[in-house]
């Protein structure tokens, strides 16, 4: 390793750092210079929004007041008063009438307009059945001789050319009225069926102008801002108390922030921002500004957030980045130190990781100790049963008893028959002895092992006096295919010993050897005493002899090397019937051996 080591917890660390300060660096430079824009954009915004609600609420009251000038004709009684014909009452009864019914119309517009509704300064009506005028909340001037006043102002004439439709009335004067001035009023030609949609009188509500005002004020964004209401002629309804506003400025403000552009300008030596806002039912016009210097202080206030933001920021992600980084180092530390234990052969040792990719990095880890250490330990046992398999393996292949009575055979024919048949069972002998020695590694091929049965035959032929006939039926194609060395010998030397305990006349033994759906299966097969399905079970799985000459070791040891060398679904298998028959049975792969010549 050359350089400097630097941890990768420091390099992490130091990166996000670094990327977090550029971060900051650029959002401070940006905040600062666009912070004033984005500032003037929410103060204008809270000031449109600000004065739409506020021209809402003055819409209610606007509504409300339309709503309420059609109730004398939705009230039965006083629709059917206000129409009712007195010429044919008689004329001593008509003044009590009259009276009465202007007393009973009275109560029901003062309890169903006046009384609820405080913003309703006064409520006016005529009766044109009566020739009357009348009012709610101020007193009338004159008496009901002045009718002919009321209805000659301008106001009424605008109420009754709208046929029955509601008039809002923009400021007004009343001269009918004890209360002299102007008024902001709602109006409505009392319209009725019964008379063939003539008007049986006009109603006119006078709205509190300081029920406006008082709106107005809630809604107002600082001291010293302005809130101007105008009429759609213009003329200023009211202003909040900020600073005075005349007509004449209430229109320039108009002028100036119906232009489209959102600017500051100058009022009264002072700089402003500001906003109008038109109703569109009822086209007044609503207009509020905010001080430019409000505004800048609000603007030092957003810096100074800002910085402290992002200073707070800043610290955050310093804390943040060390925490990171060390969540991300941290597991990794752990692995390298198994690491440097697995090195020494510790395979035991296992890692820790987080609940991120270091957790599945270390869980892989754990996962690959876990199979290097079974594979060690298999190779371990592997190797443990290979050196005791080829032990057995060698100790199953000459049997000393087998050779201590073969040679007493040999003996006792040269002492009695003489020489003839030495020289063939010496050669026989000598062949299998020099091919026992001579093969090496584990695997023969099937011809090699076929020629080793054959003098194993011929030499136990002579020991048994041929008292057995062997018959081979094999497959010339797989002669080069490959087999463990030794497989048929214990097989053939079972079929002997076991299966023909007490020997008899026929005794047959036939070795065959065929494919069967792409397998080699080599069968030995013994006309002997047979073997019940406990002594099967006994060849397959038992270890040591049980004193009954059946050389189970050798069974068992071919079946075992046969499942390490080719795997579990290749082995050893037993078919007999007790008296007549037993069927040795091996299966193995079909593999032609390297380096073998096809017949």
């Amino acid at each position: 390793m050359e350089g400097k080591f630097i941890s990768i917890r420091s390099k992490i660390f130091g990166l996000q750092i670094m990327v977090a300060a550029l971060v900051i660096v650029v959002m401070g430079v940006l905040g600062l210079k666009y912070y004033s824009e984005l500032v003037h954009d929410k103060v204008h915004g809270l000031l449109e929004q600000n004065n739409e609600q506020a021209i809402e609420n003055v819409e209610i009251i606007l509504d409300n007041a339309v709503r309420l000038t059609e109730y004398p004709m939705l009230n039965k009684t006083v629709s059917e008063l206000l129409v009712k014909d007195y010429g044919r009452i008689e004329p001593e009864q008509q003044k009590y009438e009259q009276i009465r019914a202007t007393q009973e119309i009275y109560s029901a517009i003062y309890a169903g307009i006046f009384y609820n509704n405080a913003y309703i300064r006064s409520v006016e009506w005529s009766a044109e059945n009566t020739g009357t005028i009348h009012a709610v909340g101020v007193s009338p001037v004159g008496s009901i001789n002045t009718y002919e006043a009321f209805i000659g102002q301008d106001w009424y004439r605008q109420i009754e050319q709208a046929e029955g439709l509601a008039v809002v009335l923009d400021l007004h004067h009343d001269e009918f009225l004890s209360d002299k001035g102007q008024y902001i009023s709602v109006g409505r030609s009392m319209v009725s069926d019964a008379r063939e949609d003539r008007s049986a009188g006009v109603i006119k509500l006078n709205i509190k102008v300081s029920a406006i005002r008082h709106i107005l004020e809630l809604s107002s964004l600082a001291d010293r801002g302005v809130t101007v209401l105008t009429d759609r002629n213009g003329a200023m309804i009211c202003y909040t108390d900020g600073v005075g506003v005349t007509e004449e400025e209430a229109g320039e403000l108009v002028r100036i922030l119906e232009q489209g552009e959102r600017k500051i300008f100058s009022f009264q030596g002072e700089k402003y921002e500001g906003v109008v806002q038109t109703s569109e039912r009822y086209g007044w016009k609503l207009i509020k500004i905010i001080p430019y210097q409000v505004m800048y202080e609000e603007l030092i206030r957003f810096r100074q957030a800002l910085f402290t933001v992002l200073a707070a920021i800043l610290l955050l992600l310093v804390v943040i980045s060390y925490l990171l980084a060390d969540s991300i180092t941290r597991p990794l530390l752990g692995l390298s130190e198994c690491l440097k234990e697995m090195k020494i052969g510790n395979w035991s040792i296992r890692a820790k990781g987080g609940n991120d990719e270091t957790g599945v990095l270390a869980e892989a880890f754990n996962e690959m100790a876990g199979r290097i250490q079974e594979s060690v330990d298999a190779i371990y046992r592997t190797e443990e049963e290979k050196r005791r398999a080829e032990l057995m393996a060698l100790q199953a292949q000459i049997n000393p008893h087998f050779l201590y009575n073969t040679l007493r055979s040999i003996r006792w024919m040269a002492d009695v028959q003489g020489a003839d048949n030495v020289t063939g069972a010496i050669d026989d002998l000598i062949q299998l002895f020099r091919l026992t020695t001579q093969i090496q590694g584990e695997y023969i091929t099937i011809e090699e092992d076929l020629h080793i049965i054959r003098l194993y035959c011929e030499i136990l032929m002579i020991r048994y006096m041929d008292c057995f006939t062997v018959e081979y039926e094999v497959d010339e194609t797989l002669l080069s295919c490959k087999t463990i060395k030794f497989l048929l010998q214990p097989l053939l030397e079972n079929a002997i010993y076991h299966g023909f305990q007490d020997w008899k006349k026929n005794a047959l033994i036939r070795i065959s050897v065929r494919e069967e759906e792409g397998d080699v299966v080599f069968e030995v097969f013994d006309n002997g005493c047979g073997m019940d399905a406990e002594t099967i079970l006994r060849v397959l799985t038992l270890k040591k002899e049980d004193g009954k000459g059946l050389n189970k070791i050798g069974v068992n040891n071919v079946n075992m090397r046969i499942r390490r060398c080719f795997g579990e679904e290749y082995g050893l298998s037993f078919e007999s019937e007790p008296g007549h028959y037993t069927i040795a049975r091996a299966k193995i792969p079909k593999l032609v051996m390297e380096g073998a010549v096809t017949p």
